[in-house]
C-alpha cells in the first residue's frame, strides 16, 4: 500500500520546476545554448520512440513532440549572431535548418528515419557544448 502524500509530490514538483527556472535565469549564454542542445536531443529521442511505436505514430502527442523539437531547434537557430559569427554561425544555421527540415519531413511522413538524421547531425554539437560548458 502506497503512503505517498499528494501534497508532498506537488511540492516536490514545484521545487524542481523552480530549480530549473532558476538555473535558466542565472545561466550564461553558453550554458543556455548547451542546455538547449541537451533538450533538443531529449525531445528528438522521444519523437523517435513515438514514431517507432505503431500505436503512437499518429497520436497527437507525437505531433506535439515534433513541435517541441522544432521549437527548441528554432530557438537555437534564433540565438545565432550571423553578423558576428562568420562562417561558424553560417554552418550552424545550415545544421539547424537541416534539422528543422527533417522534423517537417517526419511530421509529414510519420517515419523515424528523418529524426535519426537530425540526431546524427546535432549530437556532435551537443557533445562539444557539454565539453566546453561543464555542468
Amino acid at each position: 500500500m502506497s503512503t505517498a502524500n499528494p501534497r508532498s509530490a506537488a511540492a516536490s514538483s514545484r521545487a524542481a520546476r523552480t530549480y530549473r527556472e532558476e538555473a535558466v535565469l542565472t545561466a550564461s549564454r553558453e550554458k543556455l545554448v548547451a542546455m538547449l542542445c541537451q533538450r533538443a536531443i531529449r525531445e528528438l529521442e522521444g519523437v523517435v520512440e513515438a514514431l517507432e511505436d505503431p500505436a503512437r505514430r499518429r497520436a497527437p502527442e507525437t505531433g506535439d513532440g515534433i513541435a517541441r523539437s522544432h521549437d527548441v531547434i528554432a530557438e537555437l537557430r534564433g540565438a545565432l549572431d550571423l553578423d558576428a559569427g562568420g562562417e561558424l554561425a553560417e554552418n550552424l544555421d545550415a545544421l539547424y535548418e537541416f534539422c528543422l527540415d527533417r522534423l517537417t519531413e517526419a511530421n509529414s511522413s510519420r517515419e523515424a528515419q528523418p529524426i535519426h538524421h537530425a540526431l546524427t547531425a546535432i549530437r556532435p554539437l551537443e557533445e562539444a557544448w557539454r565539453e566546453l560548458v561543464p555542468s
